[in-house]
């Protein structure tokens, strides 16, 4: 039986397809995102750009924890979160180093300990404009101490505060704009939490969710959700998600980054904070976009005009390719 040329034509262009896409897509990312050697603490480099820096406060083989820091064009800062408690030396020196005296605004996306830091120390070795959290008054257990804690500096050092839940809108600098997708406030605990497992499980899938938005590019922070929230956050958004910078959900482990997410997302960069991601999550997050760890480069800055991204890392992989790109 004679062969259709057409037909066969049409089969290998729907076979090479996906993988010119990809290429397509790498060769744009690589020409976006420098890999200029700056370092991270070089002021000059991000003078009049939005510069985000997804802390390094790792430690390889452990899950560590967050801590972000936003400095706005107009000189406005944000961290967000505080990582552990055993990463306060370290995080006062990245912000000394980097010439922060005072934070406009602390955010913690969760009450969980590799998120809240050491808020008491943060608090006598900073100026804090005002913090940002969640409304959770009922919360128990561990967080419900991490909770009070912070209350109680708040309190005592007369700073301001505020609850952050969807439909928020924070204007940080005069292009620059977080909003707020995740959690409804207040937030109480469902019929799924009935011991400590599924207690911190809950926490963790109503961690904050927000998008920082300059110009025409947007940055998504995901705190530590799982897919169903995930899921959630696709049905209620959509499209809305779109974000060219994506925070990986829960330090990169298995719980969180499920295909319908990314897909709607669709980041050209992806930052895993984290010592120990998972490697099923990583090989997933490559395949779509390029994706960096704290683990292997240190502190990772992406900068950003409202146009364009370029990525500054604190140094080459340091783990011999485990990790890298």
């Amino acid at each position: 039986m004679r062969k259709n040329p057409v037909l066969i034509t049409m089969f290998i262009i729907l076979i090479l397809m996906p993988i010119l896409m990809l290429f397509s897509c790498t060769s744009r990312i690589s020409e976006d995102l420098g890999s200029e050697r700056v370092s991270v603490l070089d002021n000059s480099s991000y003078e009049g750009l939005l510069s985000v820096h997804f802390l390094g406060l790792h430690t390889l083989g452990t899950k560590n924890g967050d801590a972000s820091l936003v400095i706005t064009p107009g000189g406005k800062t944000l961290l967000i979160d505080a990582g552990n408690e055993s990463n306060h030396a370290k995080l006062r020196t990245y912000l000394e180093n980097a010439g922060i005296e005072t934070l406009d605004y602390v955010i913690f996306s969760h009450f969980h300990g590799d998120h809240v830091g050491d808020f008491q120390k943060l608090a006598a070795d900073f100026s804090i404009g005002k913090v940002l959290m969640l409304d959770f008054p009922e919360i128990q257990g561990g967080s419900a101490n991490e909770r009070a804690g912070i209350l109680e500096v708040l309190y005592k050092k007369a700073i301001p505060y505020a609850y952050l839940g969807a439909g928020d809108v924070l204007q940080l600098d005069d292009e620059i704009e977080l909003f707020c997708l995740s959690p409804d406030l207040p937030v109480k605990y469902d019929e799924t939490v009935v011991d400590d497992r599924t207690r911190t499980v809950f926490e963790n899938q109503y961690s904050m969710v927000f998008q920082l938005k300059y110009r025409e590019q947007v940055f998504l922070f995901t705190g530590d959700i799982y897919r169903d929230m995930e899921y959630d956050l696709v049905s209620r958004y959509g499209s809305q998600l779109r974000s060219d910078v994506l925070k990986v959900p829960h330090h990169g482990l298995h719980t969180s980054s499920s295909i319908s997410f990314l897909l709607e997302v669709q980041p050209s960069l992806s930052i895993i904070m984290s010592g120990e991601p998972t490697e099923s999550t990583l090989t997933s997050l490559r395949n779509r976009n390029r994706t960096l760890t704290t683990v292997a480069y240190g502190t990772i800055m992406v900068m950003s005009d409202g146009t364009t991204l370029q990525v500054i890392t604190e140094h080459e992989d340091t783990t011999r390719g485990i990790y890298s790109e």
